[in-house]
């Protein structure tokens, strides 16, 4: 009996049928068995192999390896068994903590749990890094979940090596330790920049939910932790006096008063183009609060708060008004600048008119400003993007002439 089903099954022994028939010594056991794995629709939709498109590759869940006695060598598969490993079950965990997160799948399922099809089969095989770092970060919206899925959800050499590590993880205890707080500040500062951005800057950014006042050397870390390693200078200023090798502070600076009195104004112009886009931001959010179902509440709010500020502290006011309209607490200064000063000295009014407006008037004044301070000549200059400063290239900053550091700028 065991011949002529091995002849009906198109196999020519009997020993390389799956291991639950193989292992049938009777003719109605095997007949059991037989009838138990032919109704099992479902286990055979989860297993049974998917064609790619083009029927150049064939995509097959693996089994895992849980035997310690029976010689892999004895099994006829086209692949080898998965050993069983605590990293497989960390997977499983992840992908439950990622549905709980988002109330989706990380994969296309069908109604059933099943892959959906060969397409999603290849997503998987080809999974990296780079893949759960682009899906993660715009569908999941807790940093510290971020942080921990970033750590789950990676190929299998990149991923925790247990429970105790994960358990570990800042996600499992309060947020206001400082591991959990460093996650959420490194978060905050990147979704403020370019949230949901991809490695090459290529697609649209979506809208931030509030513009923060970041130092130069933040701004360059966020990027350029995003975009991994630079392989080109992509930081240039000009400027409208000459720089120059300073080996006292091991930078190029201005070298005379005249040059350092026209540097100091540019800085003005430019930090009140920087505050101008902040007030911006702030007003924006404000008026959108305004128009919002509950608008009236909050034009309320508004004249209590100034109001109030005629008798109590402004920075606490402040506090309150930004908390209201969920914006960061360096906007705080742009509220107390509103509350103290009169609306003509603050733009307060221009703003709520008409924020756009507003900011481009604004905008325009420093713009003009700042031009005349520039001469017909101007000189370029590369500047360290980790830094911020006007830099030389690698070749010339160990030399100890002054006059061949001098003669490699300007450009």
């Amino acid at each position: 009996w065991k011949e002529r089903i091995s002849r009906a099954l198109g196999s020519n022994d009997f020993n390389v049928l799956p291991q639950d028939l193989s292992n049938c010594n009777e003719l109605n056991e095997f007949r059991n068995v037989w009838s138990r794995m032919k109704s099992n629709q479902l286990l055979w939709e989860r297993i049974r192999p998917r064609l790619s498109a083009d029927k150049k590759y064939a995509y097959v869940v693996k089994y895992h390896d849980d035997s310690k006695t029976e010689s892999k060598s004895d099994l006829e598969l086209p692949y080898d068994l998965v050993d069983s490993s605590e990293k497989i079950d960390i997977w499983a965990f992840g992908m439950l903590l990622y549905s709980l997160s988002t109330r989706s799948s990380l994969f296309h399922q069908t109604h059933d749990g099943n892959l959906q099809n060969a397409e999603v089969f290849a997503k998987l095989h080809d999974w990296s890094k780079e893949d759960a770092r682009a899906i993660i970060l715009t569908t999941v919206k807790d940093a510290l979940t971020q942080d921990l899925l970033l750590q789950l959800l990676v190929p299998e050499a990149d991923r925790l090596s247990s429970m105790r590590a994960i358990l570990s993880h800042p996600f499992f205890g309060p947020s206001s330790t400082a591991a959990a707080q460093k996650i959420i500040q490194e978060s905050t500062e990147s979704e403020d920049l370019f949230p949901q951005l991809n490695e090459d800057f290529k697609g649209p950014v979506p809208k931030p939910r509030h513009t923060n006042l970041f130092s130069t050397e933040t701004f360059c870390r966020i990027v350029f932790d995003r975009l991994g390693e630079i392989k080109v200078p992509t930081c240039f200023i000009v400027l409208p006096y000459e720089l120059r090798w300073d080996s006292r502070s091991q930078l190029l600076e201005p070298q005379d008063h005249k040059s350092l009195a026209l540097a100091e104004k540019i800085g003005l112009h430019l930090l009140d183009i920087h505050t101008t886009t902040a007030k911006l931001s702030f007003w924006l959010r404000v008026k959108e609060n305004l128009t919002e179902q509950n608008g009236k509440e909050f034009k309320s709010k508004i004249i209590n708060w100034i109001q109030r500020a005629r008798q109590e502290e402004s920075t606490k006011i402040a506090k309150e008004i930004v908390s209201s309209i969920k914006c960061d607490q360096a906007y705080e200064e742009i509220c107390v600048e509103m509350l103290d000063e009169e609306m003509s000295i603050s733009h307060a009014r221009a703003f709520i008119r008409d924020p756009m407006k507003a900011a481009v008037g604004l905008l325009g004044e420093s713009a003009d400003a700042l031009l005349e301070l520039y001469p017909s000549s101007q000189l370029l200059y590369l500047v360290d993007e980790l830094q911020g400063c006007p830099s030389l290239p690698v070749d010339y900053t160990d030399l100890t002439s002054a006059v061949s550091r001098d003669s490699f700028y300007p450009l």
